[in-house]
């Protein structure tokens, strides 16, 4: 028998779908443009975040700051603001930003141990991380019996649009630059601080040493996503030292953010703090203001006697707040730091790391110009990415440090 050549049974393979394809051809060309239209849609899927909570309207409402709070806030440096959030408003965010903490569980779990156990425990010599997994990092901890204070995460804003949609918002940016008394205002960062049942107490500290500016212009919102009881039956909110922000002496003759340290003493009476607070309330802080946050030991028995929450349809989900925390008792807050427009990069170095020639330190002790400032370096992870394209003294402009309120002419004939 003779043998078809391997190219011609090609050819004639080829001819025949060739024409195949004619006499089929609207049925072909349907068929492309449905698979077209699929692709198109899973393309678009893929690749536009996740829709911003609905009813965000309410976020672009301006704040309404009278000078009595203006007052109580530069004299005392912190303040209570109820029901400066809709209930109803952030019942839509809560979900996502729950969400947003639980995606993040490593980064909360790495942070820990990098600031408990020191970065040299966490990094191998090449500066790779040498936990990859949550639970690896929850047994380094317990090794060292450590007590945590609780589980954070940073910049939650730049990942998810949920995050980002609350902590840009128009209505507390503009609430910062009241407080500060400036016409703009930058995102410094976000942070979700979630505080289980049995974890230790909040040392104190105040924002601005672990933060890399030059500035006295900061502040800081701090917003339960979780119903707060008062300390009195085992909540933790904040504990302030009110007047704390203008203490100028204080860091002459202490060290503030020493593990342990209590300023209780010093400051007896004017420790405070701002009792029970709900969802919707947001408590304010300056970034020179020492606070603190005692251990969540809730007791269930008493606090059940205790509250009273409002069923009604404004009302958050029990005693989570909004639909329940992730654990009974836990406590979700946010927080949101805002830097005066114009504030500048420190010229600074890690606490405890050796002091050298050439720290600025002048005759007497006191700090010369362009002096090296020892700052807690607890909140690294937050700043380490931008912080490096920029020069010490330079002023802190960088796109992740994005400008979120401007004052106006109209915004400034409307105050």
């Amino acid at each position: 028998k003779k043998r078809v050549p391997v190219v011609t049974l090609w050819v004639m393979r080829a001819h025949i779908s060739w024409l195949t394809l004619v006499a089929n051809a609207p049925a072909v060309v349907a068929l492309a443009e449905a698979l077209h239209t699929a692709g198109t849609k899973l393309s678009a899927a893929l690749s536009t975040p996740a829709e911003s909570p609905p009813d965000t309207a309410w976020l672009n409402e301006r704040p309404d700051i009278d000078l009595k709070t203006l007052f109580e806030f530069e004299r005392n440096g912190h303040i209570a603001m109820r029901g400066f959030f809709k209930k109803s408003g952030l019942a839509s965010f809560d979900a996502p930003i729950r969400e947003a903490f639980r995606r993040r569980e490593f980064d909360a779990w790495f942070q820990s141990a990098r600031v408990m156990l020191g970065e040299e425990a966490v990094r191998d010599d090449f500066g790779e991380m040498m936990f990859e997994t949550s639970e690896e990092c929850r047994e380094a901890l317990e090794d060292y019996d450590v007590e945590l204070p609780f589980l954070q995460v940073f910049n939650s804003h730049r990942v998810d649009p949920a995050v980002e949609a609350l902590v840009k918002c128009p209505r507390l940016a503009e609430a910062a630059a009241l407080l500060l008394g400036v016409p703009r205002v930058r995102l410094y960062q976000d942070s979700m601080f979630l505080k289980r049942p049995g974890d230790g107490p909040t040392r104190w500290h105040s924002d601005l040493h672990m933060a890399p500016f030059d500035t006295n212009r900061m502040v800081t919102a701090w917003i339960p996503l979780d119903h707060v009881p008062p300390q009195a039956f085992g909540g933790t909110g904040l504990t302030f030292a009110s007047g704390s922000h203008r203490d100028f002496a204080l860091a002459f003759w202490s060290r503030p953010h020493e593990s342990g340290q209590d300023f209780s003493a010093r400051y007896a009476e004017c420790l405070a703090d701002h009792g029970e607070l709900f969802v919707g309330d947001v408590t304010w802080h300056h970034g020179w203001t020492l606070h603190s946050a005692p251990a969540n030991e809730v007791d269930f028995d008493d606090f059940d006697d205790f509250v009273e929450l409002e069923d009604d349809e404004d009302e958050g989900g029990g005693l989570g707040g909004l639909g329940g925390g992730p654990a009974i008792g836990s406590r979700l807050a946010l927080t949101v730091s805002f830097i005066a427009d114009g504030a500048r990069v420190l010229n600074r170095r890690a606490e405890g790391e050796a002091e050298g020639v050439g720290d600025g330190v002048g005759e007497g002790g006191g700090v010369g110009l362009g002096a090296v400032v020892a700052v807690d370096d607890e909140d690294t992870a937050s700043y380490e990415s931008w912080l490096q394209d920029l020069e010490p003294g330079a002023v802190a402009d960088h796109p992740l440090l994005p400008l979120v309120w401007e004052q106006t002419e109209q915004t400034e004939q409307a105050q």
